[in-house]
């Protein structure tokens, strides 16, 4: 491989034929700015809480929270201690930025457009994408806790826990269809 443009890959036409147009290269670097996946430390840390804006229940009125956050941030009391915050010299870039970004959550929270949801480490990474979802509401949580709970009290093949897990698809259908609405 080269970042000289005009030079080509060669390949044997004879390995290549009847396959596809595509050209298949194999390659293998070293680059020791990467590491492999086994070699990480395991220090990453995950959030044991995220912070969601509160959803709309359709695309009508998603914008409700973007408004009452709008009004809430033009009060003088919000501007006073938000510039309090800013200006104040004794603190690190660092600090302040941390001090800031905890004032701006918490007042959110107070202003009701923004929810702290508890994390618990999914044992599945592909259910990250799903529970940060902007139409997985509380509704859809609590159905997916009485799946949960079914299960562990029931079983998996009892007749309670295939309720609580239709119950859980129709929640989570509805709130889909609603925010697509």
């Amino acid at each position: 491989m080269s970042d000289d443009a005009t030079q080509r890959i060669e390949y044997d036409p004879d390995t290549l034929k009847g396959l596809s147009d595509h050209v298949m290269v194999m390659t293998k670097m070293t680059l020791p700015q990467l590491q492999m996946i086994s070699d990480r430390s395991e220090n990453t840390t995950t959030p044991t809480k995220i912070f969601k804006w509160v959803e709309g229940t359709n695309v009508y009125n998603y914008a409700q929270s973007a408004h009452t956050w709008t009004e809430y941030t033009s009060k003088d009391e919000f501007k006073a201690k938000f510039k309090t915050l800013v200006e104040n010299t004794t603190l690190s870039n660092d600090e302040r930025a941390a001090q800031v970004e905890e004032f701006l959550l918490q007042e959110a929270i107070s202003a009701g457009v923004v929810k702290e949801i508890k994390m618990t480490v999914p044992k599945n990474p592909n259910k990250w994408g799903k529970t940060l979802a902007p139409w997985y509401t509380d509704t859809c949580r609590a159905a997916k806790r009485d799946v949960a709970w079914a299960g562990r009290e029931h079983g998996k093949g009892d007749e309670r826990c295939k309720m609580a897990t239709r119950a859980y698809f129709k929640a989570c259908l509805e709130a889909r269809l609603e925010f697509a609405a």
